[in-house]
């Protein structure tokens, strides 16, 4: 029996970024509830609330979903400032 893998052995494998993507600041403000812009500004600030680390590239901010998921999980959804 050959596997969806045999039949296709051409493709690429999944990479990181296939599995875990990285969402943008308005991707991570619509995930947190639809916060405004200056809220995620503050939670990245508010080292207390141990907010993800991102990734910048040419001045915007990317975090890795699982990281946010994570985070907002551990916060039990009730952070708002």
């Amino acid at each position: 029996m050959e596997t969806a893998q045999s039949l296709t052995p051409d493709a690429p494998e999944p990479t990181a970024s296939d599995v875990d993507p990285y969402l943008s600041s308005r991707q991570v403000r619509h995930l947190c509830g639809n916060i405004h812009d200056e809220t995620l500004r503050r939670w990245r600030k508010r080292a207390e609330l141990q907010f993800p680390k991102s990734t910048t590239v040419n001045g915007y901010h990317y975090w890795r979903q699982s990281e946010i998921l994570a985070w907002w999980e551990n916060q039990g959804g009730r952070v708002r400032t």
